[in-house]
């Protein structure tokens, strides 16, 4: 039996102790990496992180909704978010809804939602120089709309998406006044070839100003009302120029923020007198009928923005539909901008470079493939920090393409992992997306002045970390303690073990386990390194199992209050013998209501709920997920007075096994309320 008991406990110890594997946080910071602090929202997650580049948490802002998808750290110090909205209309990816400014403390400083049956904020936002904040948005035009417009038909409807089209338009918010001062609409710059009727009929290569209704033409991006699914903005003071990333169609524009309203909806007008027609494309020269498959360079890319003053663009190309395999680059080129700020087609009527000034690839290629969002941009030193947002891994590489620093988010809809968690994948294990995804990441220099003054001290990684596993000291292996009329009142065993350390800084207490198949299992608790039980207390157990000797293994675990690990040497076994049998053993009742950690913790599939009652009482216990919803009433009954257990199976009421997460467990009975927490692990 004892054997069976010591087998039973040693496996507790494989389970539940620490994986030495690493699977998230700081993977390398070498003196090459630029300084600075990240800043980073989870995609799945309401909050976002400020981080050094040792992979210690220096700030957070917690928000009441998701982001959707782009943040922000302004000069004065606050984060400009967006927010997601459910929407029962613009069901796609990257649609917000909305846009928050929260001061350094969490406190909301300014909000504007841009969400409603005709139109609705997606993805990025662009924080301008005067204050103001351009939003890129959808706009809802019907399945008449597109016909009148010169749609053919036979491109309206599927895609996943209702019949009609959602062109882009840009708005620009005044954020003192909330009113918007200047906006621009696809809608106003279309051109068809199909409808000859239509007054917007022509041909199409003879104008790469305009924006071809019909285009892309055949494949599941030609039917579907997210027809153009911009996913970027960037602005340059300089130029007064907007850039976007159009990833339907594998091309960036250009168009002149110089214009006034009136103006950005016409052919003329703004500093370039072309009003809001595009200024420059590239990525797909087929978009405009011109050139061959051999001219597209873009491949469902994100995050276009000007680097080098302005000078170059650098794009996270993401590679869906590469010929040559799918695989993601990091792009650089410089646009054909001539000295008097005009954008020079190239002889044969396309807009150049024809080739790449810098390109990152790993090695082998397919090594960075991210299927949606993602980015890259330049930092003080030159490197280049990358998003590889489906796999929610951040690495900066030098100009040569070395790896200098690599991070991989811990963070996944329920909040942080265990460091040696896997980070599960997202639809299914053959998915190119994971639980931590990140739309991007950026970095701010340690001079950046919305840092200026800020507490940034460093509060530990962002990942959990299992308290380290315990030795447990005395009473050693093999120890016999007699217990005797004359010690039963004096004396106790005092248990020892050595002290737990926790990376993320929370408390820890340690339970004391004692067992034996008799007398069961008996824990007590502290939040020092060692307790004392009295002889009576031992003697008791076995009184009353009409036992004069006995073996007893004993261990210690150790909880952070989310996880518990078990000691790295145990279980020990002692023996207790008792030389009389005249020990008073009524069993007592319990002094007062406890609810106990519960045991396993983390655990699968099931774990033991432990309470006292002292009295008779009418019992309620339930589990709650962390936003408070029921998920199963375990017990609501009269129960007697006594130590009391139950197990829970992961289900919910329904019967349904509930997903991997942190959970709640309450108990109450009267007046008497008590919750705890425990990590369900799949």
């Amino acid at each position: 039996m004892i054997k069976r008991i010591l087998y039973y406990l040693t496996c507790l110890i494989t389970i539940y102790g620490q994986n030495n594997e690493q699977t998230v946080g700081l993977f390398l910071n070498t003196e090459n990496s630029s300084p600075g602090y990240n800043l980073f929202a989870p995609n799945s997650y309401n909050v976002t992180y400020l981080m050094d580049n040792n992979g210690n948490l220096i700030h957070s802002w917690q928000s009441d909704f998701r982001p959707g998808l782009s943040v922000y750290l302004t000069e004065e110090g606050q984060l400009l978010r967006t927010r997601r909205i459910q929407s029962d209309l613009f069901q796609t990816g990257g649609h917000g809804g909305g846009v928050e400014l929260l001061n350094w403390d969490g406190s909301l400083d300014w909000e504007f939602e841009y969400a409603d049956n005709d139109h609705w904020q997606h993805h990025d936002i662009e924080l301008l120089p005067n204050g103001n904040i351009l939003i890129l948005a959808w706009e809802l035009k019907s399945t008449s709309d597109a016909v009148n417009a010169g749609r053919n038909p036979s491109f309206l409807g599927g895609g996943g998406t209702p019949l009609g089209l959602w062109p882009e338009h840009i708005v620009e918010v005044d954020t003192d006044t909330d009113s918007i001062v200047w906006e621009w609409h696809t809608w106003d710059h279309l051109i068809q070839d199909y409808d000859s009727t239509k007054s917007n009929f022509g041909i199409i290569a003879e104008h790469p100003e305009r924006i071809n209704i019909n285009f892309p033409q055949g494949g599941p991006l030609s039917h579907g009302g997210d027809w153009l699914h911009i996913n970027s903005i960037d602005y340059n003071a300089d130029l007064d120029q907007i850039l976007l990333s159009v990833h339907h169609w594998g091309e960036i524009w250009v168009i002149d923020h110089s214009t006034t309203t009136a103006e950005a909806a016409s052919d003329s007008g703004g500093n370039n007198g072309r009003g809001g027609n595009i200024l420059y494309r590239w990525g797909n020269t087929t978009a405009y009928n011109m050139g061959n498959i051999g001219l597209r360079f873009l491949y469902g890319q994100h995050d276009a923005r000007w680097i080098n003053d302005g000078s170059q663009i650098m794009i996270f190309n993401n590679g869906i539909g590469r010929p040559d395999g799918p695989y993601s680059s990091v792009d650089v080129l410089s646009p054909t901008l001539n000295s008097i700020n005009v954008y020079e087609m190239d002889s044969s009527g396309y807009f150049g470079p024809d080739s790449l000034d810098w390109r990152y690839i790993e090695s082998p290629p397919t090594q960075l493939f991210s299927s949606n969002i993602s980015g890259a941009h330049v930092l003080d030193n030159g490197n280049t920090l990358i998003t590889d947002g489906a796999h929610g891994r951040y690495f900066e590489v030098d100009s040569s393409g070395n790896t200098v620093w690599d991070y991989i988010n811990p963070i996944i809809h329920n909040g942080p992992l265990y460091q040696g968690q896997p980070v599960p994948p997202m639809g299914g294990p053959n998915s190119n997306m994971f639980a931590n995804h990140t739309f991007r990441i950026h970095r701010y220099s340690p001079y950046y002045p919305g840092l200026v003054g800020q507490d940034l001290i460093p509060q530990g990684p962002l990942e959990f970390y299992y308290p380290t596993p315990v030795e447990i000291l005395t009473p050693e292996q093999g120890d016999t303690i007699l217990v005797t009329e004359e010690n039963i009142d004096s004396d106790f065993i005092s248990f020892t073990w050595s002290v737990s350390t926790d990376l993320n800084n929370d408390s820890l207490t340690y339970d004391l386990i004692l067992f034996n198949s008799n007398i069961g299992s008996h824990y007590f608790t502290t939040s020092s390194n060692h307790i004392e039980i009295s002889y009576q207390t031992i003697a008791d157990f076995m009184v009353n199992e009409n036992s004069s000797v006995m073996d007893i293994l004993w261990n210690v675990r150790v909880s952070d209050g989310l996880a518990e690990v078990m000691s790295s040497n145990g279980p020990f076994i002692f023996n207790v013998g008792v030389i009389f049998l005249s020990v008073d053993s009524d069993n007592l009742q319990p002094d007062n209501f406890l609810l106990y950690p519960n045991f396993p913790n983390p655990f699968n599939p099931t774990t033991t709920l432990r309470y006292d009652l002292p009295q008779n009482s009418f019992v309620n216990i339930t589990i709650y997920d962390l936003n408070g919803r029921e998920v199963k009433k375990l017990v609501r009954s009269e129960q007697v007075s006594g130590n009391h257990s139950l197990t829970w199976n992961g289900t919910n009421d329904q019967g349904k096994l509930v997903s991997a997460g942190v959970y709640l467990y309450q108990i109450q009975s009267g007046e008497f309320v008590q919750t705890k927490k425990m990590v369900l692990m799949k």
